[in-house]
């Protein structure tokens, strides 16, 4: 589990960490930034910030879903360049991302080659 750096999200890390104490540690993660958009790249930091200092709430929400959308359209319009953007604005997050695929998949992995070895054998 992966959350936001944020006092709620370590807080939820520590209590899942104790729950599940028998489980490795590093399952449960917070992130260094408090707020996931900080993890966009540098050409939306302006509407981050702007995002980021509302009071109200749902105006907060809505700002944070339209900006959303508009990252996800600029992806999609400029997939090479957004790659290198986030490369080096998420290098955080794409790095436990890639932790959890390389668990989650190196038991598949594993079972593949032994299945292949044994159709070979």
């Amino acid at each position: 589990m992966a959350v936001e750096g944020d006092e709620r999200g370590r807080d939820t890390i520590e209590r899942l960490r104790s729950k599940f104490s028998t489980w490795d540690a590093g399952h449960f993660v917070a992130f260094g930034e408090a707020d996931f958009e900080r993890y966009y790249p540098d050409r939306f930091a302006e509407q981050v910030q702007e995002i980021l200092a509302l009071t109200d709430r749902a105006e907060k929400r809505a700002r944070k879903i339209t900006l959303l959308d508009e990252v996800r359209s600029w992806i999609e319009t400029n997939e090479d360049d957004a790659k290198n953007a986030f490369a080096t604005s998420a290098g955080e997050v794409i790095e436990v991302l890639r932790r959890i695929e390389a668990e989650l998949f190196s038991g598949a992995k594993s079972e593949v080659s032994e299945a292949r070895a044994r159709a070979e054998a």
